[in-house]
């Protein structure tokens, strides 16, 4: 993924924000759920 930082918004509100490798790399992200459900594949 070739940006620096995500912002994951539910309801109009920022409910997370930080790098995508940190993201990816916690279990409880919104983002890695969104990821994993997708089927993508981050390099």
């Amino acid at each position: 993924m070739h940006c620096d930082k995500i912002a994951v918004m539910d309801a109009g509100r920022v409910v997370e924000f930080d790098s995508p490798s940190m993201l990816l790399a916690q279990s409880q992200s919104v983002f890695a759920a969104l990821a994993k459900k997708s089927g993508t594949a981050f390099e």
